[in-house]
């Protein structure tokens, strides 16, 4: 078995489902609470990271969303990566 689908596995059996959660930031999926911009969303993201590690195993970036905000969008996800956990398994949607 690859490392990767070990990843994943562990990933599984910690959340105890094959959950991945959607990452796109959008403002219009983004409450006022989390402020505007760049900053806004990547608050958003960070917290939708923290809220759903118990319950979910993968974590799924959409590049779409995070490239159309430009160079400031893919740093984004850069700084999002490394916010989340490394025991939870990250697929890229691209």
């Amino acid at each position: 078995m690859s490392a990767a689908l070990r990843k994943l596995a562990a990933s599984i059996e910690r959340a105890g489902v094959p959950l991945s959660i959607g990452l796109e930031p959008s403002p219009a999926y983004v409450h006022p609470v989390f402020g505007e911009g760049i900053k806004g969303l990547e608050q958003f993201l960070l917290c939708i990271i923290e809220a759903t590690y118990d319950i979910a195993a993968a974590l799924k970036p959409n590049v779409a969303f995070f490239e159309s905000l430009g160079s400031r969008g893919w740093a984004m996800l850069e700084r999002v990566r490394a916010h989340a956990p490394d025991e939870m398994f990250m697929v890229i949607d691209a």
